[in-house]
């Protein structure tokens, strides 16, 4: 059985989740480099480096040389890709590749294949070269800090190569954790506290940011040692005779995508164990509700389809608005609330964590029968669907008659299963004998 033979569809449970994981390169206009430093990266390695406006100007004229070079760089790889590549092309049309196709034809196909790679791999390490030159005439023009160059690299990587876009795709190793605080600093009430820390504020609070800071700091540098591992992987300049075929029955093959598998969990493990070191800290620093804030918001973050509001949250938000809802009826409402909303977040916790672990076997062999981690995702997310649906319940239940007609007026009805909570592959469904179940279950949100 080959390894394109073992693919199977049980790690693509929830519709649309487990998306390309290919970055996006940094700048439209590159082809062939994957680390470049745009105007808004040399803006932020300035800022990020103390260099103010009269001795950002010292450097402009350098950066504006990189700048041009990098450009040129990019257009005369892409030329020499395109052309590699093209006249593959035009060797397959020629004669299609077989064992019994003569010697001098297969030698032509190897050259040009590996003649792709090379000029990608070279292009790259150019690139890097001009980057360390120009942060190094950074450094010699304005005597730079001792670690300044290593901090703007790391944050030259990470600009490049994680998101900043926390509704990209489910399961997303990629995001920036130090943006994703600072949003959580500029949204977030319960982090109000943090944002005008200064020397005079409490000890209690200075120390949190100092925690708080300190925890980021070593998520940058953890981080960096997995991006550096990745772009090495597409800098390799392999010898001719050890290029890759990426044939589904070449044990290199295989090692690829479980090379790319430990990236991805290292990335992602390297993520959420900072996180919870952020949510550890503020829980200690500034109560529960911080820290509870903070998990919600990396769970969307991560998986913007799978923690997304449910129908319980819009119902919540409309009950309150009724005009005859008295006190009892409110508190007892907001208590359930509370309720629901810990639980869910524990459900969602569940289902990340087994979904990611699902993402890491997408491309490895597995056996035929359902693994335990199957069935606690499928299960996960039969949790929140339920979950969701008693709620609504409940909420109703604190009403009169009269109440609940008009706040399911507001509402809608039937509701769509996906209000409730993320729908599941039938295909798992069938695997782990909860196609019945899970059926029922809709059956009920549809009959309200």
């Amino acid at each position: 059985m080959t390894c394109c033979d073992r693919l199977r569809p049980a790690a693509l449970l929830l519709a649309g989740a487990l998306c390309s994981t290919v970055p996006a390169q940094p700048h439209p206009g590159f082809k062939v480099l994957d680390v470049v430093v745009d105007k808004p990266v040399f803006d932020s390695v300035c800022d990020a480096l103390s260099i103010d406006e009269t001795r950002r100007a010292k450097i402009l004229a350098d950066y504006e040389a990189y700048w041009a070079s990098v450009q040129e760089l990019d257009r005369a790889s892409y030329s020499r890709v395109l052309d590699a590549g093209l006249r593959e092309i035009e060797l397959h049309a020629s004669s299609p590749r077989s064992p019994n196709a003569p010697v001098e034809w297969n030698q032509r196909h190897d050259e040009l294949s590996y003649q792709y790679t090379r000029v990608m791999a070279s292009a790259k390490l150019q690139g890097d070269q001009l980057l360390t030159q120009w942060l190094a005439g950074i450094d010699e023009k304005l005597q730079l800090d001792d670690n300044a160059v290593d901090v703007a690299s790391r944050l030259v990587r990470r600009m490049n190569l994680l998101s900043c876009n926390e509704e990209a795709e489910d399961f997303n190793a990629k995001l920036d954790l130090r943006i994703l605080f600072e949003r959580a600093l500029d949204d977030e009430a319960e982090f109000a506290v943090l944002r005008t820390v200064s020397l005079g504020s409490p000890n209690t609070l200075i120390e949190a940011r100092v925690d708080l800071m300190s925890i980021l700091q070593d998520w940058e540098i953890a981080i960096d040692a997995v991006l550096l591992d990745r772009l090495a992987e597409g800098r390799h300049l392999r010898p001719f005779h050890k290029k890759i075929t990426l044939g589904p029955d070449d044990n290199e093959y295989d090692n690829l995508i479980r090379a790319w598998a430990a990236r991805f969990g290292r990335s992602y493990d390297v993520f959420t164990a900072h996180a919870d070191g952020i949510a550890v800290a503020a829980e200690i620093a500034l109560g529960a509700a911080a820290a509870d804030a903070w998990r919600d918001r990396v769970h969307r973050a991560l998986c913007p389809q799978l923690a997304k509001p449910r129908l319980p949250e819009q119902t919540f938000e409309q009950l309150k608005k009724l005009p005859d809802l008295t006190s009892e009826q409110l508190l007892a409402a907001e208590s359930l609330h509370a309720q629901y909303s810990a639980q869910q977040r524990n459900a969602v916790a569940r289902a990340i964590d087994a979904g990611s672990r699902l993402k890491r076997m997408q491309f490895i062999a597995q056996p035929d029968h359902p693994t335990r981690v199957e069935e606690i995702f499928a299960e996960s997310l039969y949790d929140i669907h339920a979950l969701s649906k008693r709620t609504v319940r409940a909420f109703l239940g604190l009403l009169l008659p009269d109440q609940a007609t008009a706040l399911q007026k507001h509402l809608g009805k039937p509701a769509s299963p996906g209000a409730y909570g993320p729908q599941i592959n039938r295909n798992m469904l069938n695997r782990l004998n909860l196609r019945t179940d899970y059926e029922n279950l809709e059956l009920s949100s549809k009959n309200g």
